[in-house]
């Protein structure tokens, strides 16, 4: 493997590595509000579901949600809340708030000192979940409002389960964590509890905001594929090492004198076309003979024929000249699209002979279409619309000639199939 290139992944790959770190921090945010304008159904709970007589009722006021509770001594532990019905129709579906990892509340309270409000994030699961409404999993947090100021964010894994829900519901110790997957309510007031006396009085809480925070992507995921993409890199380089090693050793044994007489036979014959600057057909029978010896080697060679399309009009149109220069510009681009190893031939004309070399068919399938598309969207003299046909052939050690003539027949067939098109000779015969 290329030294240089490696160092030049190693250090773009620290890069990505350092600009994914940073760039996470900053971005894949994600927030799901709850407000006076959410879409959820609101509803207010008080203790006189279970014999109590406290009293509650919602106002709106822009996207600010109001909730008004008159709390009375009559239950043991008196509560009223304000419920958003984060669910569909069948109370089953709810939203996942598991991608989330901290909550942020911007709410005003008006009360009693020292009362503590509670959250409960209500989870729906058929582990536990019956018919009974208590049985959705209650995810609870409480807090005190004077702390809990704008911009503050709190994290997830503060709420708890409370102990009587998992003596009345559950007593396998898998079910008794805190839960978001499935959150189908979440439900904000004053609520009492053993430790946790409510006053009786008027209680008003502004809900100006309750925001979820998260990543799209979690962070263990995004570690893990920073992770996997070094070890990647890892296996690839010492992979590719090997290989290229052991490749190297054995042609260096069996073909090195070989390929250097051809080599300098082929510097002194091939010639070069004035016009485009590219090779011409001088000498073409030692690129045969070249290529069929790669290929006996295990050399990937695919051959292709490209023509212009209309090249006739475009002469007749603009002059030779404008057409000399269509042709300058498309050879150009020939050699700017493909890579160094192809071999690039004027065949003839506004005809030209590709040969890849050491590429698996399909990645010089791919090539030749990119190819297909730089053409089609090179800005060409005159504003000219110039298109280009190919016809493509997998090179499977019959006669060089031959393959090129299947090549030219597949062009052809682009050529009467509308042009602007890649076509592909499948059927070849070893000779």
């Amino acid at each position: 493997m290329n030294q240089k290139y490696t160092v030049y992944a190693f250090l773009a790959l620290i890069a990505a590595t350092m600009i994914s770190l940073v760039g996470y921090h900053y971005t894949f945010n994600q927030t799901y509000v709850l407000n006076g304008a959410s879409p959820y159904k609101k509803v207010v709970n008080t203790d006189q579901f279970y014999g109590g007589s406290s009293t509650g009722f919602l106002t709106t006021l822009g996207d600010t949600l109001v909730l008004q509770c008159d709390i009375k001594a009559k239950h043991p532990t008196p509560y009223c809340e304000v419920s958003f019905k984060v669910k569909s129709n069948d109370n089953s579906i709810g939203y996942d708030l598991s991608k989330f990892d901290s909550i942020e509340f911007d709410i005003d309270y008006k009360g009693p000192a020292g009362q503590l409000i509670r959250l409960y994030a209500r989870n729906y699961n058929n582990m536990y979940s019956t018919n009974d409404p208590l049985s959705n999993k209650f995810n609870q947090m409480e807090f005190d409002p004077e702390y809990m100021i704008k911009g503050k964010r709190i994290p997830l894994n503060y709420f708890n389960v409370p102990s009587w829900w998992i003596n009345q519901y559950t007593h396998r110790l898998e079910e008794t964590g805190v839960d978001f997957s499935n959150t189908v309510a979440i439900e904000l007031g004053i609520s009492g509890s053993e430790g946790n006396t409510v006053k009786p009085g008027t209680y008003i809480i502004k809900i100006n905001s309750i925001t979820f925070h998260g990543k799209w992507l979690p962070k263990d995921e995004m570690l893990w594929t920073l992770l996997l993409i070094w070890i990647g890199f890892g296996i690839v380089y010492v992979s590719s090492t090997i290989y290229i090693m052991r490749a190297n050793l054995i042609l260096a044994q069996n073909k090195k004198e070989q390929l250097k007489e051809a080599i300098v036979q082929l510097e002194e014959k091939v010639s070069v076309d004035p016009l485009t600057g590219l090779r011409n057909r001088n000498g073409i029978e030692l690129l045969y003979q070249y290529f069929k010896e790669q290929y006996q080697l295990g050399t990937k060679v695919t051959v292709a024929m490209a023509d212009i399309d209309h090249f006739k009009n475009i002469n007749d149109q603009h002059g030779h000249a404008i057409g000399d220069q269509t042709l300058v510009d498309f050879s150009k681009l020939l050699t700017q699209s493909l890579p160094d190893s192809t071999l690039i031939i004027r065949w003839g004309g506004e005809e030209f002979l590709i040969i890849y070399e050491g590429m698996p068919f399909i990645q010089a399938h791919q090539c030749t279409n990119q190819l297909r598309k730089n053409v089609e969207k090179h800005a060409w003299p005159k504003m000219m619309n110039v298109t280009a046909s190919f016809g493509l052939i997998k090179y499977e050690g019959i006669a060089m000639e031959e393959c090129i003539i299947k090549a030219d027949n597949a062009l052809y067939r682009a050529k009467r199939n509308g042009r602007n098109r890649v076509e592909i000779e499948r059927r070849t015969s070893v000779s």
